[in-house]
């Protein structure tokens, strides 16, 4: 019987643990520390020229998506690491121009979702009434539900040993993460939220911090997806 090719080389080392994952997510980072400080200066250079450019002039938002292959290739530094792989500029490359336009795509779709979820929230008290709490409720739970399952399926999406899976089956097996294991998800975003937090007041940590926590959610995520795809 032929071999399953779509399935990951190798199985996962341990158990999905939390507890683990924030130790390589701090562990792998300073092992591979030039390798993810030049993806993610690469990142933040990209990530900080649209900020900066939407600030003097709106439209500049459109660029947005650009920045899924390019977390992509963040994300596949991340998950070699977590699968204890050697990483390099190489890695980073490959994870960027591998489905770069299904990525491109993807993220333009995503961020049409924060964007009318913002909307609607901005909106919201013009229109005044239940109607409009009811609405706010809806488009904050949009955006987060959004956020959380991003931070899942993007990892997937950026794993090697994932690469021959249609992406319909990534998304599926991301939304299997989520629906299996919502509390260790809910930390994980709660985690990027506060790194995100730390980053805006000291700009310093965007060189770092991004690598960190795409670290920590590839060793958890990882193991949790092949326990999932095992039957476990």
């Amino acid at each position: 019987m032929a071999a399953d090719r779509s399935m990951p080389d190798e199985g996962p080392r341990q158990r999905a643990s939390l507890g683990e994952a924030v130790r390589v997510g701090v562990s792998g980072f300073v092992s591979e520390i030039a390798t993810f400080l030049l993806a993610n200066g690469l990142w933040a250079l990209l990530a900080g020229g649209i900020a900066y450019a939407a600030l003097r002039l709106p439209v500049a938002l459109l660029l947005a998506p650009l920045l899924a292959p390019l977390t992509c290739g963040l994300a596949r530094v991340a998950t070699e690491t977590a699968r204890d792989r050697v990483v390099s500029p190489r890695t980073f490359v490959a994870g960027v121009v591998e489905r770069f336009w299904t990525k491109l795509g993807l993220g333009a779709v995503q961020a049409l979702i924060l964007v009318v979820a913002l909307a609607d929230i901005l909106l919201a008290p013009a229109i005044g009434g239940l109607p409009a709490i009811a609405s706010t409720v809806l488009a904050v739970y949009v955006a987060i539900s959004s956020l959380a399952y991003g931070l899942v399926f993007w990892t997937l999406l950026a794993d090697r040993d994932l690469r021959g899976l249609p992406v319909r089956q990534v998304a599926r097996l991301a939304l299997a993460v989520v629906l299996r294991r919502p509390a260790p998800v809910a930390f994980l975003f709660v985690y990027a939220v506060l790194a995100a937090g730390v980053a805006v007041p000291f700009v310093v940590a965007v060189l770092f911090l991004p690598s960190v926590v795409l670290l920590t959610v590839a060793a958890y995520v990882i193991p949790a997806s092949e326990e999932i795809r095992a039957g476990r």
